[in-house]
């Protein structure tokens, strides 16, 4: 029953992620509002709050952090970043996070 349920609301859904991974965007979105980029005019960019500062590079798709890399999902400080490009934040997730691996995953209910 969980595994159809799951399979109907993604697809009544209009988002481009899994619904989890959505709300977790949203608050990193609003997180990232704390902290400024500045690109270095080649792949990277410093993404500062205060003192403290974070090397970003969104072509490998890299943080300081580290959480980047090991979620598949951008951090704040990467987020921060992909608007200072005004590109789309959605663009950055992994894959495996997506509508069409999600519904594959719930195809056999």
């Amino acid at each position: 029953t969980r595994m159809r349920q799951k399979k109907e609301e993604m697809l009544k859904s209009e988002h481009l992620i899994c619904p989890r991974i959505k709300k977790r965007l949203d608050l990193l979105v609003t997180e990232s509002r704390k902290w400024s980029a500045s690109w270095d005019g080649d792949k990277k960019f410093a993404v500062k709050q205060g003192t403290r500062v974070v090397i970003v590079d969104l072509e490998a798709m890299t943080c300081s952090c580290r959480v980047f890399e090991l979620t598949g999902i951008p951090c704040e400080h990467a987020i921060a970043a992909i608007y200072d490009r005004r590109h789309q934040v959605v663009d950055y997730v992994s894959d495996f996070y997506k509508r069409e691996k999600y519904l594959a995953t719930y195809q056999h209910a």
